[in-house]
């Protein structure tokens, strides 16, 4: 009988104290013996790791375990933790818990769960170790099932071989064969497991080996020719049908072959072979290329009218060396005279074998003398570059290696007429492109590479661009998106763009190129002329493709190591000296880099770069220019944000020990430090102090990393020298200066810099947390930053560095990720805010110079924050009194001037800007107007003062909403509503004013098209909106004039109604559908007729039968337990699952449903158990075979004992034997052998354990 062993966690209460004592079984010593067909329930929670074994045995030792032990029975024994609830491991030991013998051991044979199968030996006792992987315990179940062992194998020698005729089936396993005398060498597959031998002598047919059927494991097969001691390779395969292997060759007649059946890898088991023999056709009279090449029949214009029979079957191979691809062992041959420069080749109409046929062009004076032209697997080619009136030779032939491929087909062979080329076939007739002015494709220009030819222009792009065609446009943007659209054609399109800059075709610059149908570029120059190539990927000529090209704008970005750029060349030296540093008044100092650590691949690839310039271009972004400094990419900055975590490592590089320094003591840990960016370089100060503005940007923001101390970004600016204490706590000394201005030296992070809706908790706002400083760019404010990280910092400027003129000081600029390489962090060093003795107030504010701001507003002029200096601002040369800070408000035209004197030195700098303002509009559209429907009147929006303005723009608008194209003085209206006008002129000044105009007006509304399922009619019921319709009249386009109208039959229905004149109509379209109704069928029906029962892995057809409606003019849908199930569209549906199957039949909208159940057996997976417990716990008392009963039908069933004696036999068997004799009396303990004769098919046969 069936044992259930459940060993749970033992509690025991003493004193109030409750404490978990180690299982009965945690020592070798105490293991719990089991035996065949035991089920074990047992725990490893509270089992110690006292006594395990640390040695590898099939799998490495892991968390504490328990102990087992099996007596050896001889059979072959299943040890399995398959239905446990943790992750297991296994070990089976032979011998005593002093010396236990490794027998074998699993990790994850099932999920996570372990599984070993051995043949044990009935003299010998087995230990058994159960345990977790790594550090995990848990609730587990051990099973341990036994099977009689297979019998010995008598054919695993070669000289043992057992004959097989043509037409045979033998059965075989492999369970106990061995590797002695295997072939050791590759025969069409390498060696494998061991392997059963077989012989056979040739008949001159066509002879197919299979192991197809019947097989149940992984096989492999080779076929060889002469004698065990001298074998000859003729074949071999793995894997032809699944994980089942076939072999089909020539035999010679009265040649003796040797077949070799065995596994893949160390795959053992039952398998069937099979031998096939066929008699093979004979060769077709254009086998050969000599002599017997079939003249072919030429079309002369592009129709297939003349057609050329063709066959391989029976053909052999010609030697004529293959070229191409597939075993052209069944090649044909044909020949023709070419009539024009280029024929089409087509094979068509193939049938009676495969259908994947290859054909080949030669050229040549005969058989003896070819050259191959081409080869193409798919079934039509077009031959080019013929000379008219030589003869061609083409040769035919299936792709695989079958030699009993009987395929026939019929060739075409037509004469093509190249199409004209498109007029941009050429850069030369290039087609000005539309271009969007946002970021849609309203715009696009359609385009065809059909006919079109190799414009012969060089390019690094995939593909070949033998039809290239040409596209130019002039750029609107510095980020233009290149969209292919709508493309359709032959196959599957596959285009290719590139782009190119250049004043004209003679004279291009390749850009990049993409096989992506979209592409995106940030380097374009606004108002430059740029051209697009766009060519299909492959090499087959003539192609037929059309698409739509569209060119949008891409949101704004700023632009990083631009190609446009000749800053991107500089060297990061150079780059410090004439981008980050102001040279100023007060004389020029001397930059000398020190020390440059970034990205090691970077410095042969700049997109992989993790420094470089960067400018604003027309985005928002609050840096005009600069240096940028990341710890991932620097062009991966550049917007928009598409990610919520860019994390651009490569092959990574190394940390920053200054950098880590700070952190840990930032954070009171010891993390390292990787992908550290570093600047380092020394200056002489000629000014007593420097300060430099900055933003610090991280993908760490947006509730990712903020609060993290072991993953946060860091960053710091470096400051060493004379007068500078050294308070920094790295080894590099000095104090570093990336603090947040005005506070108590508190560091820029994402920890103080941070977004006010998420706290980290113990931030004091204005003491260690500042979120007014932060800038979102993600959720709700998405794409609100032209950069591609999540958060960013508003502009800040570093801590006050004081410095002794004449003294050389060493600057350390370092960025880097913390403890891992992921989400990435840069700042921005704004160009020209290292300022060592300079001052800027910008150019020059204008009109002419289109900067210029409206009367009323405010321009605010910085010159600074300075400490220790005197400060003076003039207007028009007078000093402007009170004004004595480093900004001045103007809203006056003028010239302004500042001086700023450093107090104690002789150090002055100062800078001039002249300041204009424009002038505003003056609109009054006047009072209020009145305008029946229908008629129109002028609203005049012409300012009063239109002299005086420049560049006047009108922009009209209804109820709020801008009206599309009206940008004249004035404009004319009907609707009813509020009119306004926005005048703009020069400086984006604006004047406004708006009108309430007054008008009649109405519309009658007949409703939504319509559809309706089962009816005969419908009445139609207009509504009238606007007005009352009390003195309406009406007219159907049917002629009837009542309010309303009853329609029979589908049609468009159409209705005008007048009132006081005025007239508005509108139609309807009403459809009359039929209803239909479904009903589902099946043939493995229940005795009540409306439910499926089934086995688990059967297939059941369901039928959805369709009435009252055109079963061909509907459409299914087919759904599990409510489910809808994918790609099941067509009136029938193979069902293996249980569960309530439906089907939804829609006509034209019309929706008819009908389902049925489906049930699996009690028995659900129709298998015939291998042992049964008759122990009346109602678990696997008897054998039940009542699936075999319902489906063929069991005529009787037959059990034997060992020694072949029938002890038990019942006829129309369904589930009566639970372990008795014929007489009633108890069966002992042991393995029986079953055989069961079905009602069809063959008799099913096995063995079964019977235990008590």
């Amino acid at each position: 009988m069936n044992k259930k062993i459940l060993f749970g966690f033992i509690v025991a209460l003493i004193g109030m104290q409750v404490f978990a004592q180690a299982p009965a079984n945690d020592l070798c010593a105490d293991a719990i013996a089991i035996g065949c067909g035991d089920i074990v329930i047992g725990d490893t929670s509270t089992a110690t790791e006292t006594g395990e074994v640390v040695d590898f045995c099939g799998t490495g030792d892991g968390a504490p375990g328990v102990w087992y032990s099996f007596a050896g029975t001889g059979d072959n024994i299943t040890v399995s933790l398959c239905d446990s609830s943790y992750d297991t491991k296994l070990q089976v030991f032979t011998g005593n818990c002093n010396g236990p013998v490794c027998i074998d051991g699993s990790d994850d044979a099932c999920g996570t769960q372990s599984e070993v199968t051995f043949t044990s030996d009935s003299n010998s006792n087995y230990l058994i170790y159960v345990f977790g992987f790594g550090t995990s315990v848990g609730e587990f179940t051990l099973e341990i099932t036994c099977a009689a062992p297979p019998p010995d194998t008598v054919n695993d020698l070669c000289e043992d071989a057992l004959p097989i005729s043509c037409g045979e089936t033998l059965t075989g396993f492999t369970d106990n064969s061995t590797t002695t005398g295997a072939p050791t060498g590759t025969c069409g597959t390498t060696s494998g497991a061991p392997g059963n031998w077989y012989s056979f002598t040739g008949t001159g047919d066509i002879v197919t080996a299979s192991l197809c059927s019947g097989t149940n494991y992984d096989t492999k097969i080779q076929i060889y020719s002469g004698n065990c001691n001298s074998l000859m390779c003729v074949d071999g395969n793995d894997d032809f049908c699944g994980l089942q292997s076939e072999v089909t060759f020539v035999s010679d007649p009265f040649t003796n072959y040797f077949i070799y059946v065995y596994g893949f890898g160390s795959n053992v088991g039952t398998y069937g072979l099979e031998l096939t023999c066929v008699t093979p056709s004979p060769p077709p009279p254009n086998d050969e290329c000599d002599l017997s090449a079939a003249a072919a029949l030429v079309n002369l214009d592009d129709q297939c009218t003349l057609l050329n029979p063709g066959t391989i079957a029976g053909a052999t191979s010609s030697n004529v060396v293959n070229d191409c691809v597939g075993t052209a062992n069944d090649d044909v041959w044909y020949s023709f005279v070419a009539t024009t420069e280029i024929h089409t080749i087509e094979l068509l109409n193939i049938a009676g074998g495969t259908t994947d046929l290859v054909h080949a062009v030669y050229e040549g004076p005969d058989c003896d003398n070819l050259t191959q032209l081409f080869c193409n697997d798919p079934n039509d080619s077009f031959a080019t570059d013929l000379v008219v009136g030589n003869t061609y030779f083409i040769r035919v032939w299936s792709w695989g290696t079958s030699a009993l491929e009987l395929t026939t087909f019929d060739l075409c062979i037509a004469s093509f007429i190249p199409p004209t080329p498109p007029v941009n076939d050429e850069c030369d007739g290039a087609i000005v492109a539309g271009v969007n002015t946002d970021d849609t494709c309203t715009v696009v220009t359609a385009g065809t590479v059909t006919g079109a030819t190799d414009s012969g222009v060089t390019s690094s792009c995939p593909g070949n661009s033998n039809d290239d065609v040409w596209f130019e446009f002039v750029a609107t943007s510095n980020v233009h998106n290149i969209n292919l659209q709508d493309i359709v054609g032959d196959g599957f399109p596959d285009l290719v763009h590139a782009l190119y800059s250049g004043a004209d075709c003679d004279n291009l610059t390749e850009l990049y190129c993409s096989d992506a149908n979209n592409s995106t570029s940030s380097d374009f120059i606004i108002g430059d002329t740029y051209y697009i190539r766009v060519f299909s990927f492959g090499n087959v000529p003539f192609q037929e493709i059309d698409f739509n090209l569209c060119i949008n704008q891409g949101l704004e970005t700023i632009i990083v190591n631009g190609v446009n750029d000749p800053q991107t060349n500089l060297t990061a030296e150079e780059l410090v000296e004439q981008v980050f540093v102001e040279q100023g008044g007060c004389g020029t100092v001397d930059i000398t880099f020190t020390n440059l650590q970034e990205n090691p691949a970077g410095v042969t690839d700049i997109n992989q770069r993790s420094w470089g310039y960067f400018k604003k271009g027309n985005s928002s972004f609050d840096i005009e220019d600069g240096i940028i400094l990341s710890s991932g990419y620097a062009d991966s900055a550049e917007g928009g944000n598409d990610q919520s975590g860019t994390s651009d490592t490569g092959t990574g590089w190394a940390g920053d020990v200054d950098l880590q320094a700070i952190l840990d003591n930032q954070y009171g840990t010891t993390v390292p430090t990787q992908n550290a960016t570093v600047f380092e370089f020394e200056f002489t100060s000629n000014i007593p102090l420097v300060t430099f503005d900055f933003i610090f940007a991280s993908e760490e923001y947006e509730d990712d990393f903020e609060c993290s101390d072991s993953f946060r970004d860091g960053f710091a600016f470096l400051v060493k020298g004379p007068g500078i204490p050294d308070t920094s706590g790295a080894p590099f000394g000095g104090v570093n200066i990336a603090s947040i201005e005005g506070s108590d030296n508190v560091p820029v992070s994402t920890a103080t810099i941070h977004r006010d809706t998420f706290l980290c908790g113990g931030e004091v706002e204005g003491v260690n947390y500042f979120p007014d400083l932060y800038v979102s760019n993600w959720a709700d404010n998405l794409n609100a930053q032209p950069v591609e990280f999540d958060g960013l910092t508003s502009v800040l400027t570093t801590a006050t560095v004081p410095l002794e003129i004449g003294e050389t000081y060493t600057v350390k600029l370092v960025i880097g990720d913390r403890s891992d390489s992921a989400f990435d962090s840069a700042v921005f060093l704004a160009g020209g805010s290292f300022d060592l003795g300079s001052l800027d107030l910008g150019g020059d504010i204008t009109i002419g110079g289109g900067d210029a701001l409206c009367e009323g507003e405010e321009i605010t002029l910085v010159a600074g924050e300075f400490e220790d200096v005197t400060i003076v601002w003039t207007k028009d040369g007078t000093v402007i009194p009170d004004e004595t800070s480093g900004t001045l408000i103007v809203t006056e035209t003028g010239t302004y001037e500042v001086t700023v004197t450093f107090n104690n030195t002789t150090c002055e700098i100062g800078d001039s800007i002249f300041v204009e303002f424009f002038e505003k509009p003056l609109v009054d559209l006047g009072s209020d107007l009145l305008v029946c429907d229908g008629n129109t009147i002028t609203i005049d929006g012409t300012p009063s003062n239109e002299a005086d303005l420049t560049n006047i723009t009108y922009q009209w608008s209804l109820d709020g909403v801008d009206l599309a194209g009206e940008t004249n003085a004035t404009i004319m209206v009907s609707d009813e509503g509020v009119y306004a006008v926005v005048v703009g002129a020069s400086g984006d000044c604006i004047g406004t004013d708006e009108v309430f105009v007054n008008a009649l007006d109405f519309n009658v509304n007949l409703g939504d098209d319509m559809s309706f399922c089962g009816e005969e009619s419908f009445t139609i019921v207009p509504v009238i909106e606007g007005e009352d319709a009390t003195n309406a009249s009406y007219l159907w386009n049917t002629g009837e004039t009542s309010p309303t109208l009853v329609v029979t039959t589908t049609g468009t229905y159409s209705l005008e109604v007048t009132i006081e004149g005025c007239t508005s109509t509108d139609e309807v379209s009403i459809t009359l559908l039929d209803q239909p109704v479904v009903t589902i069928s099946a043939t493995r029906m229940d005795a009540t007729g409306e439910a499926v029962v089934k086995c688990a892995n059967d297939t059941e057809t369901l039928t959805a039968i369709v009435t009252e409606a055109d079963a061909n003019a509907v459409t299914y849908t087919w759904f599990l337990d409510g489910g809808e199930i994918a790609n099941e569209t067509s009136a029938t549906i193979d069902i293996t699952e249980e569960g309530l199957y439906q089907v939804e039949v829609n006509g034209a909208g019309c929706i008819a449903t009908d389902d049925i159940s489906v049930a699996f057996f009690d028995n659900a997976n129709c298998i015939i158990t291998q042992g049964i417990s008759p122990d009346g716990d109602g678990l696997n008392d008897s054998l039940d075979l009542e699936f075999l009963n319902v489906q063929p039908g069991i005529d009787k069933l037959s059990i034997f004992n060992r020694h072949g004696l029938l002890v038990f036999e019942q006829a129309n068997y369904v589930n009566e034997w639970h372990g008795q004799a014929d007489n009633g009396n108890e069966l002992p303990v042991g393995t029986y052998y079953y055989v069961i004769n079905l009602v069809e098919g063959e008799a099913l046969t096995g063995f079964i354990y019977l235990n008590k």
